[in-house]
This record gives structure tokens, sequence and C-alpha cells, in this order.
């Protein structure tokens, strides 16, 4: 896993979760970019920054396993103490 801070990139890669063919980028702290000099903007687009985190596919499904069953538990845990599970 690498983590990267004030990434710049297109409007279009400043989305906050892309699944590539063997990579999984998650972006947050997507904030327009403003200031600079043209060469950031040589694509004419809009220029965004923010955090990546990039991961294999393997560990973003790993993580996705862990942070369901923290939620389902927790969720068990709540029916519990409503007693809505007996």
């Amino acid at each position: 896993m690498k983590r990267l801070k004030d990434v710049r990139g297109s409007k279009e890669s400043a989305k906050e979760l892309i699944i590539g063919k063997d990579t999984v980028y998650i972006h947050s702290n997507i904030r327009k970019f403003e200031g600079g000099d043209d060469n950031d903007l040589m694509s004419g687009g809009e220029m965004y920054v923010y955090d990546e985190i990039q991961m294999s596919k393997d560990e973003y499904l790993e993580d996705i396993q862990k942070k369901l069953e923290v939620a389902n538990q927790a969720l068990a845990d709540m029916m519990l103490m409503m007693g809505g599970m007996e």
C-alpha cells in the first residue's frame, strides 16, 4: 500500500474510487487546484489536488472484508441490546 499527499490530476482522475486492472486508487481531500503556472494546465482542463492511497485489488478486498465483519458485529451487538435477537 502506498499513501501519497497532494497528487495533481484531471477532473476525471479526481474520483473518490478508481478500480484499475490490478490496482485500486482511493482519493480523499479532493479540491480544485488553485494557482500554479500554465504548465499545470497544459491539458486545457481543470486540475485537482487530492490525497491518494494505492493498493492492490487483493489488499482492497481484504480491507473491505475486515470493515464488513466489524459492521456486521456492531449490528449484531446493537440487535442484542435492543432485544431483536433471541
